[in-house]
């Protein structure tokens, strides 16, 4: 199983990096990283969410 966060593009190979849901269960759409207890983890605009996240996509 190999998924992909859709947030930062971040591989993600096992549950343990799945983020989660407001309920505790697995969101298998976003990393941990990303997006905790049902809600991103960063505040902030698409704008600012792409420019961090540029460095690591190089």
């Amino acid at each position: 199983m190999s998924r992909i966060c859709q947030s930062c593009s971040m591989p993600m190979k096992d549950k343990n990096v799945f983020g989660t849901n407001k309920d505790g269960t697995p969101n298998a759409d976003y990393c941990i990283y990303c997006y905790k207890n049902g809600e991103f983890i960063d505040k902030v605009s698409m704008d600012e969410y792409i420019n961090m996240m540029v460095p690591f996509a190089a």
